[in-house]
């Protein structure tokens, strides 16, 4: 495993694709304006249509609808907005570059383009016809100064709306960052902007959570030879990456952390965490017990999860030196063997004792 360990030297990637998975919640929904979704185009099922075709039009089937599940596509820097979408908004590119190790110093300097549609159901107006409330075609950008004093929660990440009218629609709430050598996870919670709740809803929808996203934005230049695309391992030890420093007595905390930001499954993988010291690989094994014995800790699919604890690294023999340093590693690979092997993600990072 720890012959596998890659490192990437890249400073600038440039967002060139990726996909945004949004899991609405309709009981949110509801309750701020009685919004029922009706239909969602994705950024194919948009080409050629007019604003006419977008309210009258079916794209989704039922049971794709009531899946609550949307996925967006990250535009390259060269997309052109097809002429044939004559519907009176702008889809843009993304113009977005970023640190393999930390995207947000230059987040605030450009934008991702988002392609995709959502049309709500809205109560019959007066006149006994359906009025529909449509929202898409978002641009995902970074605002320091949008982040709130108030709601701590309130992340500075925003979604803007170019279909029909350009406003920030949703605030990103609780957003987690993940980076890689090739490309960078966000996640969170997607709530209501008080720009949106002023104009169109209810004047308690102000951050209203109304879903959940996952989002991996690539850097399809990037080199990805044997790594499984968007998928982000991450390691830390008393919330610190990379590097870290402890007592050799005293206990601390090692959790894992997994973004998977993918709509196509991955149902069967190997999850694997091992460290090394004098020159003897140590592995997690099923019983969450250290041994030399090659083994991976689970098996199963790839799925997001946040701050798993782990046992501290111990020899068998006791405590580590005071002095020492070992390398902790946790990766994932696609191909549920038992074997490390590729596709696979793999993070690392050092304990100081």
């Amino acid at each position: 495993m720890a012959g596998m360990m890659t490192c990437s030297a890249a400073n600038a990637l440039t967002v060139t694709g990726g996909q945004l998975i949004k899991k609405s919640h309709p009981q949110a929904l509801l309750s701020s304006a009685e919004l029922i979704a009706n239909d969602f185009f994705d950024d194919q099922a948009l080409v050629g249509l007019d604003k006419v075709d977008t309210q009258t039009q079916v794209a989704l089937s039922l049971t794709s609808l009531l899946s609550n599940t949307f996925t967006y596509a990250i535009h390259s820097p060269s997309f052109v907005t097809d002429l044939a979408r004559s519907i009176g908004i702008n889809s843009y590119p993304s113009q977005f570059s970023f640190s393999s190790h930390d995207v947000l110093r230059s987040a605030g300097k450009g934008r991702i383009g988002l392609g995709g549609m959502m049309r709500y159901d809205l109560p019959i107006g007066n006149d006994g016809r359906p009025r529909y409330f449509m929202v898409g075609d978002f641009t995902l950008e970074y605002e320091q100064g949008r982040k709130s004093q108030v709601n701590p929660a309130v992340s500075g990440w925003i979604l803007r709306n170019h279909f029909d009218f350009p406003m920030i629609s949703y605030d990103i709430l609780n957003a987690t960052v993940m980076t890689g050598s090739d490309s960078f996870y966000l996640s969170g919670q997607l709530g209501w902007s008080p720009e949106m709740t002023a104009a169109f809803l209810t004047e308690d929808s102000t951050y209203r959570v109304v879903s959940d996203f996952v989002m991996c934005a690539k850097d399809d230049n990037a080199s990805t030879a044997g790594k499984i695309p968007c998928v982000f391992p991450k390691m830390s030890v008393n919330g610190v990456s990379g590097q870290a420093s402890v007592s050799s007595s005293r206990p601390y905390a090692l959790t894992v952390d997994l973004g998977v930001a993918t709509a196509m499954p991955i149902d069967h993988a190997d999850y694997f965490v091992a460290f090394v010291s004098n020159g003897v690989t140590y592995w997690l094994n099923q019983r969450f017990q250290w041994t030399t014995a090659a083994a991976p800790a689970y098996q199963g699919a790839l799925f997001d999860f946040k701050n798993i604890a782990l046992p501290n690294p111990r020899l068998p023999t006791g405590a580590f030196v005071s002095g020492s340093s070992i390398t902790v590693y946790f990766g994932v690979d696609s191909v549920q063997n038992g074997v490390f092997d590729a596709p696979n993600r793999l993070t690392s990072m050092v304990i100081n004792y």
